[in-house]
């Protein structure tokens, strides 16, 4: 968490002074995304710092991910105006997914009735990909509300281990330890409403 705050802090100082040097449009956003997959409904919290130059936008932005497994993508992002105003863009955005997993997230917290045991080793970190259309409620000076619909895709693998009891064999009990790993990828449907600074 001390990472991605200081990640974040890092990037905004970076951004207005690169800003200021080449004089071109910047701007941050936060925005709230809903998303609905085969999963159950989750949401998502970012943040995005955009420069632009004409009908351009490339930018670097943050994020926490609360579908199915937790996870902290950081991604590049760009989009294109559609329209002359400004108000309708496509947008694109590729990067990394961080695994940060709660406690109850975990496979190990499942019951394998008596016959067996697992070891959780942990989550690997994976892909982060979105891309969608955004349309700007904003006011002549390009502030203000946003609304995008898109998809988004994440991935992450969990690795563990599991003991499985065989039956007594010669009078001794016998085990087998067997290395595992889910490999998970999903993909939403999302929703989000944004405030461009």
């Amino acid at each position: 968490m001390k990472f991605l705050l200081f990640s974040l802090l890092f990037f905004g100082i970076f951004s207005v002074a690169l800003a200021q040097k080449n004089k071109l449009n910047y701007h941050i956003a936060p925005q709230i995304s809903l998303l609905n997959g085969d999963q159950s409904v989750s949401g998502q919290l970012g943040l995005i710092g955009v420069w632009e130059k004409n009908k351009w936008g490339f930018g670097l932005g943050a994020a926490i991910d609360y579908y199915k497994v937790r996870t902290a993508p950081f991604f590049f992002t760009s989009h294109y105006y559609l329209n002359q105003s400004k108000q309708l863009a496509i947008y694109a955005s590729l990067g990394l997914n961080m695994a940060w997993p709660l406690e109850n997230q975990f496979t190990n917290n499942l019951n394998r009735g008596g016959w067996g045991s697992i070891q959780h080793k942990g989550f690997t970190n994976g892909a982060y990909a979105d891309l969608g259309i955004r349309y700007s409620l904003a006011n002549t000076k390009l502030k203000g509300l946003s609304i995008a619909l898109g998809y988004s895709m994440k991935t992450t693998k969990e690795n563990f281990t599991e003991t499985i009891f065989m039956p007594v064999i010669g009078g001794m009990p016998n085990s087998i330890i067997v290395p595992r790993t889910l490999e998970y990828k999903f993909n939403r449907i999302a929703i989000t409403i944004g405030y461009r600074l």
